[in-house]
């Protein structure tokens, strides 16, 4: 049965959020209400939006669409809010006030709208709710500890009587027997003054038959938002949250599949006519399939008798794979890895035709497809979870790997056309990358800028 406005200390229709404009929608058409002197429980996964939709509640965040109604008033142009709305974070930071007194904040914080003898009472029930004693009063915030911070930070912001409490993961601190008197305390609210309380928390010990109502928020969206009498008999809440979260896991786990077998297509770009040859179409192709398939076993050219490029070319596939080895998620130009386990050829391949220059190049090549592969993993990886840090760090990397891989097949390509002559520089080498990439890749192979090593003559 739908209420009216007036029986609301919440009332979202449609609300919308983005952090910036044009923006990804953080918050998208969400709707929920919440009778006066209702207790919510808000749940959902991390990153889905809890913590941007309290803002709203709490008035610290402008919506970018739909009706947020907070006490019947706009929740964000209404500053009268301020003195019948209280936002309680985990962010609290007591710095600025280290060296004060608790005892002064909780007279501050009593004289906000009303003075501290008519609260009196009030604050001898928080004050044994939350376990305040003489010793915590007396003493300087700094010298308390996090979970005694955290009481006083419920102290100050609970003492003022208000209509609307919002907490955000303002419990997890606590002990078991201040957390379940302040509930008790706030039940009291609920039932004595009429006051709404919408908790988000992630704690479910002792939450049983607290709640009046419950909502789930996933990726911006509100999935559900019921009466806690609506819920399952003979369950408990936390098994219900933990199967409704199990289930949006496996939903995001077949998404997020579905994306990582797309995001190599998604992720190389598609090369222009012209752009890297008259072949680059066919070799981004089979760039594309060795990324998609970096997971196959990759032949190593092993070292014979005599013939040092060979040998260099075995070091080079070592030392390149050894890279590659290194987890997706932690991939960094620095990240210590083991070196692999080389593969042996198989028994059809003649790479005898091939130019030296072109053997040579081979391994470490195999090795670079390696580890784009793995960068676009952990790109991928990184999207699933918005770690932005991350994703921008392995986009770069995807860049830098995608233009020396492609350079360097041009270059294998041009090299296994023709024998290239086997004068070479006193000491051609490859410096860290493929090479000097302003020049063309024909010229580095004539010059052996590409070889690790001088190809000797009649090899």
């Amino acid at each position: 049965m739908r209420m009216d406005a007036g029986s609301l200390a919440v009332s979202f229709e449609n609300v919308c959020f983005a952090y910036s404009h044009g923006g990804a929608e953080a918050l998208s058409s969400v709707t929920l209400h919440v009778p006066r002197g209702g207790r919510l429980v808000l749940v959902g996964s991390n990153g889905a939006g809890k913590t941007t939709l309290l803002r709203l509640l709490g008035g610290k965040r402008r919506p970018t669409g739909g009706r947020a109604l907070v006490l019947g008033q706009p929740a964000f142009e209404t500053t009268a809010l301020a003195l019948d709305v209280v936002l309680v974070t985990d962010e609290w930071d007591p710095e600025f006030v280290s060296s004060v007194p608790t005892r002064r904040l909780l007279e501050s914080a009593a004289t906000f709208g009303s003075s501290i003898r008519s609260d009196s009472q009030r604050a001898a029930r928080l004050l044994v709710a939350l376990g305040i004693d003489a010793g915590i009063l007396s003493s300087e915030l700094m010298s308390l500890s996090t979970g005694q911070r955290r009481r006083v930070q419920l102290l100050c912001a609970l003492l003022p009587p208000r209509a609307l409490i919002i907490l955000d993961e303002a419990t997890n601190t606590l002990d078991v027997r201040s957390r379940s008197a302040l509930l008790s305390f706030l039940t009291e609210e609920c039932e004595c003054r009429g006051a709404t309380v919408v908790l988000c928390t992630h704690i479910f010990d002792g939450i049983d038959g607290w709640a009046t109502h419950v909502a789930q928020l996933e990726h911006g969206r509100m999935l559900r938002s019921l009466e806690a009498t609506s819920l399952p008999q003979g369950i408990s809440l936390y098994t219900s949250v933990k199967l409704w979260l199990e289930q949006t896991a496996e939903e995001r786990s077949a998404a997020i599949a579905e994306a990582e077998q797309l995001t190599a297509g998604l992720l190389l770009p598609q090369p222009t006519d012209g752009q890297w040859g008259a072949s680059s179409s066919e070799r981004m192709v089979e760039l594309k399939e060795s990324v998609q398939e970096a997971a196959a076993p990759k032949a190593v050219i092993p070292a014979t008798a005599g013939s040092s490029a060979a040998a260099s070319s075995v070091a080079a596939a070592s030392s390149l794979a050894a890279a590659a080895t290194a987890p997706a998620s932690s991939i960094t130009p620095s990240a210590p890895v083991a070196a692999p386990v080389p593969i042996s050829p198989a028994p059809s391949a003649d790479l005898s035709t091939l130019a030296p220059a072109a053997r040579i190049m081979i391994g470490p090549i195999q090795r670079a497809l390696e580890q784009l592969s793995l960068t676009v993993n952990g790109c991928s990886s990184a999207l699933g979870v918005a770690d932005l840090t991350q994703l921008e760090s392995n986009a770069k990397d995807l860049t830098q790997l995608m233009e020396g891989t492609t350079r360097a097949l041009d270059a294998f390509l041009a090299a296994s056309k023709k024998q290239v002559p086997s004068k070479r520089p006193a000491e051609a080498g490859v410096p860290e990358g493929w090479g000097d990439r302003h020049r063309s890749e024909e010229e580095l192979v004539r010059e052996g800028v590409i070889l690790l090593q001088k190809v000797p003559p009649g090899a």
